[in-house]
């Protein structure tokens, strides 16, 4: 092999470590808006168990309905 091929397989390396380090980094933003989503719903639910008012709790409802098997 030239010179010119191992620049190619390095360039390729970097270029995945790259993307296996931008894809981290999406799953990472992806778990804390499931976690924050989590806490809102029970926030929502937890209050609407002490029989508050829905237009004065905090939180919000399960607008994605997947409360029960993403949250619990």
């Amino acid at each position: 092999m030239t010179n010119a091929h191992y620049g190619s397989i390095a360039a390729i390396l970097v270029v995945m470590i790259g993307l296996g380090f931008v894809g981290e980094s999406d799953y990472k933003a992806e778990v804390a808006q499931q976690d924050f989503y989590c806490e809102m719903v029970g926030q929502w639910k937890a209050e609407a168990d002490q029989g508050v008012a829905p237009r004065n709790r905090a939180g919000w409802p399960d607008f994605r309905g997947q409360y029960a098997e993403v949250c619990q």
